[in-house]
């Protein structure tokens, strides 16, 4: 029996941002900080910011500590942490929680649960961080099934409070980044910069452009070939995000088993996409919409990128062809 485990340590979605060919001078050359915060890597990347850099990037890094009480689960003061071991009662939780919350269930909504936060209970049955992982028994996955079901979780916006059935308990490792990077950008946008970029982990949000209106440089990891760039967009304030079956995974007696778990079995959903990479507005929106790309597959996906408004997206497949939206070659150079 031979495993193999794709490591975690530091992975980041979207490889690379180029941050050469700047103009020199102080309000030109970016700035940079970084903070290890949701198990990964988040840095911000600013433009313009002149004096003020230090205090604006002091708090960028002070709102990523701020969310992450409130959303990682493994915080026990964490709202999502209360939810999960409310039993059933109503809890109180932040504006930010509920809002986060709302805006991920109205993809699970979309997509009739195959999208879901409250695959939890599966979800931690498979150990992705094990030096030997291995699959989870079957009776285990069956026991923890009848838990999995957005319509177990309410919110209700008027007092901010979340009910959730006894056993059932939410995850938004597919939502919580780009909801942070929303609001990280909400508030660049108020400040005096010309440009920056925030990478959460590889959720990015593009504010702005570099000097002199130059697009931000985005190369996307080729799935087939480590260490290989598949394309590289070309962007400016938007948001852009990856999810892929290569991510996190492990081999088990020849067999292939990765992270996006399908709701209906509580195994890796079968999907003939490898990577999928979203462009649009929002990095909440974009953050979500890869994921459920992936859970989709290629030919329901992509009519759903279509159908939505301002939104692109590139999807590569398990035989290495990849499918572009129809104006997602606004992005990319050949």
């Amino acid at each position: 029996m031979k495993i193999i485990q794709k490591s975690l340590i530091l992975s980041i979605i979207i490889t690379s941002v180029t941050l050469s060919g700047c103009s020199l001078g102080i309000n030109n050359t970016p700035v940079s900080r970084s903070g290890l915060y949701f198990d990964t890597i988040v840095s911000v990347t600013l433009y313009g910011a002149g004096s003020d850099a230090d205090a604006i990037l002091d708090e960028c890094m002070a709102m990523c500590s701020h969310y992450e009480e409130l959303f990682d689960p493994n915080i026990i003061t964490s709202d999502i942490a209360k939810i999960n071991s409310s039993a059933g009662e109503k809890v109180y939780v932040d504006h930010d929680t509920a809002q986060c919350l709302i805006q991920t269930l109205a993809y699970s909504d979309i997509s009739g649960g195959r999208f879901d936060i409250t695959i939890k209970p599966v979800y931690d049955l498979w150990d992705w961080h094990a030096n030997d992982p291995a699959v989870p028994p079957q009776e285990r996955i069956n026991a923890a099934l009848p838990f999995v079901g957005y319509d177990k979780i309410t919110v209700d916006p008027t007092d901010d409070t979340v009910t959730s059935s006894a056993g059932t308990s939410v995850e938004l490792g597919a939502s919580a980044k780009g909801y942070i990077a929303d609001k990280i950008g909400e508030y660049l946008k108020s400040q005096s910069i010309t440009g920056a970029i925030i990478n959460m982990g590889g959720d990015m949000s593009l504010i702005g452009s570099k000097p002199g209106g130059d697009a931000f440089t985005i190369g996307i990891n080729d799935p087939l070939r480590s260490g290989s760039t598949a394309l590289t967009l070309y962007l400016t304030d938007t948001a852009v995000a990856t999810s892929g079956t290569y991510e996190r995974c492990f081999t088990y007696d020849g067999r292939k088993y990765h992270h996006i778990l399908d709701t209906s079995t509580g195994y890796p959903v079968q999907t003939d996409i490898i990577s999928a990479t979203v462009i649009c507005a929002n990095a909440l929106d974009s953050d979500c919409l890869c994921t459920l790309s992936v859970i989709e597959g290629s030919e329901e996906a992509m009519k759903l990128i279509e159908q939505t408004p301002g939104t692109e997206a590139v999807f590569i497949l398990n035989d290495g062809r990849q499918l572009r939206s129809s104006g997602a070659g606004t992005y990319i150079r050949q």
